[in-house]
């Protein structure tokens, strides 16, 4: 995959990585992505980040496991996944059901 990758010595390139293998997560297409506060701090060396940044996206699940299939087969729009910065404790049967993860509101 076409990756945004932040380098040891603060510089930024496109370049190839490898697509993530966890075979208990969806696999995402990003789509859009947006650059935040945190970002452009780890630009200036915060937390010296090195790696591939950003965390707040706009995307397509390409492929998942088979207890989250109903994410799978969306192509118009409205179908998009976002990402979160949130975290829960709230039970994955949630997500798996097609629930928000965080809320019911």
């Amino acid at each position: 995959m076409r990756a945004l990758m932040l380098d040891s010595d603060g510089s930024l390139s496109v370049a190839m990585a490898a697509l993530p293998t966890h075979a208990d997560e969806c696999l995402i297409r990003v789509t859009r992505a947006g650059i935040c506060g945190t970002d452009l701090q780890m630009l200036d060396g915060y937390a010296n980040f090195t790696g591939i940044p950003g965390h707040e996206f706009v995307g397509i699940v390409e492929d998942a496991p088979s207890a989250d299939g109903h994410w799978m087969g969306h192509s118009d729009p409205s179908a998009r996944v976002i990402s979160t910065l949130r975290s829960s404790s709230t039970p994955l049967t949630r997500t798996r059901h097609g629930w928000q993860q965080t809320s019911q509101s």
